[in-house]
């Protein structure tokens, strides 16, 4: 029986940190746990068993009975089971379990757990989205966390009860280290390059236009754009999902990231 780890009754005690993590060592002592969410991965699976079920069903009557009354078995099939295993493949590429340390984080994937020190975080990827439909809709929450090496981890909110307050937590981490080399750069006239956008103190770039800041009206954070609009002619915009570290794009620029709408629609 493997029993579950505590931190140090002399160092906060009382967090229950799962025993996979326990060869994490090199981060310091548990601060707080995030997830798993229970009944994600099985809510998913029993959309995809079902709709397989339906399909089946649709085949049998389809072979041994009258066609048309395959039809409606079919049509559910058709319907879940695609969803049901897009669902669980998008949730089995996310961390299950997020543990945080002073000195980083670590994340479980699966049954394998990686360490994240805040050091060696480069980017950050923000991939909030509002799906809509005719009658409902609901708020996806994704972030995408890399190191140099270009190696990453997903982190889906269906995974997390606070999946807000958990990326918040990782980018106030690493963006005190990460801005300053930005700043100063910045501040010395180079250009700093934020995936597809580039700033300096003359101008925002992206693709093939260059719009200097005295052509620039406006510039804002909006349903997951950056829109820099100009006095005259169109907009440019740019996806945030694409931005790494937008919010410290923001920073440079003079936008404040605490009013950036982040969240596609």
């Amino acid at each position: 029986m493997t029993l579950p780890v505590r931190a140090p009754a002399w160092k906060g005690g009382g967090l229950v940190v799962p025993p996979e993590f326990s060869g994490v060592t090199t981060l310091g002592s548990a601060e707080q746990v995030y997830g798993p969410k229970s009944g994600v991965m099985l809510t998913a699976s029993i959309v995809m068993i079902v709709g397989g079920v339906f399909l089946a069903i649709a085949i049998v009557v389809a072979i041994f009975a009258a066609v048309p009354a395959a039809i409606a078995p079919a049509t559910l099939g058709v319907f879940l089971f695609p969803i049901g295993m897009w669902n669980v493949a998008r949730l089995r590429a996310g961390a299950r379990v997020v543990v945080i340390y002073p000195m980083g984080f670590a994340a479980r994937v699966g049954e394998a757990v990686s360490v994240w020190p805040w050091g060696e975080i480069t980017a950050t990827f923000t991939k909030d989205r509002m799906i809509s439909g005719k009658r409902s809709f609901h708020h996806e929450h994704r972030l995408d966390v890399s190191k140099a090496s270009g190696e990453t981890v997903v982190l889906l909110g269906d995974h997390f009860d606070d999946a807000s307050a958990l990326a918040k937590r990782i980018k106030s981490k690493t963006s005190a280290a990460l801005l300053s080399p930005l700043q100063k750069a910045y501040d010395a006239g180079q250009p700093v390059t934020f995936g597809p956008v580039t700033v300096s103190k003359e101008a925002i770039e992206s693709g093939n236009r260059r719009l200097a800041w005295g052509q620039v009206a406006n510039v804002v954070v909006k349903d997951g754009r950056l829109v820099a609009t100009p006095r005259d002619g169109r907009p440019l915009k740019v996806r945030t999902s694409q931005i790494p570290n937008v919010e410290l794009l923001g920073v440079l620029i003079g936008l404040n990231p605490g009013t950036m709408d982040l969240e596609y629609y």
